[in-house]
């Protein structure tokens, strides 16, 4: 990844989640337009992939030729991803239950509600829009960055903001501090995102088990 990519990786963070949505209300605002909520998420996240597909289209073209170069390999990876993902929500499951009882995750609660009332468009930001944001963001940019200067730093500083991203809007307006318990529910996202992408050399492994990992959360919504 070259430098300059590596600085708008990171710095879209901020911008994705502090300016951008003041900016999408600014101008739905003017035009006296109210969308709901899972059409607002779809702009979001719409814009943050393709800005970033095409801003960083060096990288993700290499990615892409890395993947191509060893597919077996990367299919190796998803599937012990999966496995290494559903082992430790295990175990931080019964922490949490212990920690929290039956309370549900207010993220979790957002998006059960934006698919309840939208699950088509939930469905196509789930699956295909916000895993190629969000590890462009905070795999390929951020743990791929630290990664040059320290493994055990670049773990920690990404699986912390990835959980940060989900939950400080929640924790700011909503629940308060006890809101940062669920960010350990992100924890075994976090460590099997980054492991994929370090084992496998390719951004687009992260994303495909980023996919399927919404894609069950996805599909136990609909059943429930």
């Amino acid at each position: 990844m070259r430098n300059y990519e590596k600085v708008i990786g990171i710095l879209y963070i901020p911008f994705h989640v502090l300016l951008l949505p003041v900016i999408l209300a600014l101008i739905t605002g003017v035009a006296g337009w109210n969308p709901d909520n899972a059409t607002l998420n779809l702009i979001l996240y719409a814009f943050g992939a393709l800005f970033l597909l095409l801003s960083m289209n060096r990288f993700w073209r290499g990615t892409i030729r890395d993947l191509a170069g060893a597919p077996v390999r990367a299919l190796q990876a998803v599937i012990l991803g999966i496995v290494m993902y559903y082992a430790v929500n295990i175990v931080i499951g019964i922490i949490m239950m212990l920690l929290a009882g039956e309370l549900i995750n207010p993220n979790t609660a957002a998006v059960n509600d934006i698919m309840a009332l939208n699950p088509d468009m939930t469905f196509v930001i789930m699956v295909l829009l916000a895993p190629i944001a969000e590890e462009t963001m905070f795999r390929g940019a951020l743990f791929g960055t630290i990664r040059q200067k320290s493994r055990i730093l670049a773990y920690i500083v990404s699986i912390l903001l990835f959980a940060v991203y989900h939950l400080w809007g929640f924790a700011l307006f909503d629940g308060g501090i006890n809101v940062w318990v669920y960010a350990l529910q992100y924890l075994p996202a976090g460590i099997a995102l980054a492991w994929c992408y370090e084992w496998s050399g390719s951004l687009v492994v992260p994303v495909v088990l980023h996919a399927l990992i919404n894609l069950i959360g996805a599909i136990n919504i609909v059943w429930r």
